[in-house]
Parts: C-alpha cells; sequence; structure tokens
C-alpha cells in the first residue's frame, strides 16, 4: 500500500531563502492529484510571500531528477515511489509511518529532505468488471495474479510506479 506523503522535499528552499532570493519552483508529476496538491503548495507558498514558478507534468522520474539537479525546489511525492523507485528497495515495508522513517532518512544522505506528512492516503486498488471476476473466479490480487500467469495475453491499464 502506498500512503501519499506531502514532501515539501526542501534542501534548496533553505540556500534559497539564505540568499534573499524569493522565487521556488515547484514541481508536479503528470496526474491530477499531483496537479491538485502541487497548485496547493504553490498558492500557500505565495501567500507566504514567495514568487513561485510552477513547472508541473513530470514523469516521477524526471521530478525526481529535477529536484536532485535542483532544476524545481519542491514537488509532492510518495514514499510508497521512493522506497523501491528512486531507493531501489525490493522489500516493502507496509507501516506507513516506519516507510515515511527510512525514506526520510535514507534521503538525507541523497541530500534530499522530507518534510511532515500529509493526512490522506493514495492507495492503489485494481478494479474489473463483476462478470470477470465471476467467470475468473476473483476476489484477491493473488487470484488475478495466478490468472496473469494462465492468461499472458490479459491487459492492465496502470500507472508504471503501480506496476513495480
Amino acid at each position: 500500500m502506498k500512503r501519499v506523503f506531502l514532501i515539501t522535499l526542501v534542501v534548496l528552499v533553505a540556500t534559497v531563502m539564505s540568499f534573499g532570493q524569493t522565487r521556488l519552483s515547484v514541481g508536479a508529476k503528470n496526474f491530477t492529484e499531483q496537479y491538485i496538491v502541487s497548485s496547493m503548495i504553490s498558492q500557500l507558498l505565495e501567500n507566504a510571500g514567495f514568487r513561485v514558478t510552477e513547472n508541473f507534468g513530470m514523469s516521477s522520474f524526471v521530478a525526481r531528477s529535477a529536484l536532485e539537479t535542483g532544476q524545481i525546489d519542491l514537488y509532492a511525492d510518495y514514499t510508497g515511489t521512493a522506497w523501491p523507485t528512486y531507493l531501489g528497495h525490493e522489500k516493502m515495508i507496509r507501516d506507513p509511518l516506519e516507510l515515511y522513517n527510512a525514506v526520510k532518512a535514507e534521503d538525507l544522505e541523497n541530500g534530499i529532505v522530507w518534510l511532515d506528512m500529509a493526512n490522506f492516503n493514495n492507495t492503489y486498488a485494481l478494479a474489473v468488471r463483476r462478470d470477470f471476476a465471476a467467470e475468473h473466479g476473483l476476489a484477491t490480487l493473488e487470484d488475478l495474479a495466478e490468472l496473469t500467469h494462465e492468461d499472458p495475453d490479459l491487459l492492465f491499464g496502470v500507472v508504471y510506479e503501480f506496476l513495480e
């Protein structure tokens, strides 16, 4: 399960502020939730007196790279994406707070700061038509996984992070 953690991954914010510059670049990935959350971040920063440039519509890897290279100053990201995708771990941590703390600690070594968690959840789920589930005896994700071995032509519509 993925828990979303509004990051405001801001190593650079402190640096930018210390030089007196008040322009911040807010990034966003290329899906609706990201546009909404990042727009909220932009508005909060503007209300606090910052000038904001929005760089929305990036893939996960592009957003992460933009943060690492200073092309953006912050964006909302997910520990459930960071742990396996950016940090390369295969074994998932299921406890949201434990996962947050693990990602936060490891990413600090990469020069990335995760701020407090947001109070909402971005758990993925799969949906199939009722008749499809009945025809194939699907009640769990494990049932669906077995079906993928039996029917290699089965098609899924998912984002990359979910597939991983």
